[in-house]
């Protein structure tokens, strides 16, 4: 039933991001569109947090009564960070049902604000406790408008969800 894996779920989608960044320039060639080789400087980052059960989820049951494809949840809450349990943000993820059963994947498209700017997600969901799931990061905007990577997001025993973004951002110009 869509109820019990978006009870499951709920987690994840308000776990879309938050928490300490941590930043390692690195120089990466880059080839313009004329061919010529140029030096941009790069910034990998990590974001990783810990998001409980604070979240609400809104199943919409759309065809046939009960889940089935097409159904979606809306997921929205609050971001914390890990260690203090303070607010980081808010996240936004919406997730179709493409498949029914327990572990069919849902297709999740999410933005998690934060005072920096917002990072956007999309991807394939399973809702099965324990299972690393990846998700690409699509971009963002303000401090993220050039971020792309991996959103990794594991749903744990204890009905948390731990998330990690793996993020490439464009250093600043200048």
């Amino acid at each position: 039933m869509l109820a019990s894996r978006a009870a499951r779920f709920i987690a994840v989608g308000a776990a879309v991001t938050a928490a300490v960044l941590s930043g390692t320039p690195s120089l990466a060639s880059t080839t313009s569109s004329d061919g010529q080789s140029s030096a941009a400087a790069l910034r990998q980052s990590t974001i990783h947090l810990i998001q409980s059960n604070q979240a609400v989820g809104t199943n919409v049951d759309v065809g046939r009564r009960g889940e089935s494809v097409g159904d979606y949840v809306v997921i929205t809450g609050p971001l914390l960070h890990p260690d203090s349990g303070q607010r980081a943000g808010f996240a936004s993820v919406v997730c179709t049902v493409l498949r029914t059963g327990a572990t069919a994947p849902l297709q999740c498209v999410g933005t998690a604000s934060l005072a920096g700017g917002d990072i956007t997600i999309q991807g394939l969901f399973v809702t099965e406790q324990g299972r690393p799931n990846r998700l690409a990061v699509t971009g963002g905007t303000g401090q993220f408008r050039t971020a792309r990577g991996e959103f990794v997001a594991t749903i744990e025993a204890d009905g948390s969800t731990d998330a990690l973004f793996r993020l490439t951002l464009d250093a600043p110009a200048g």
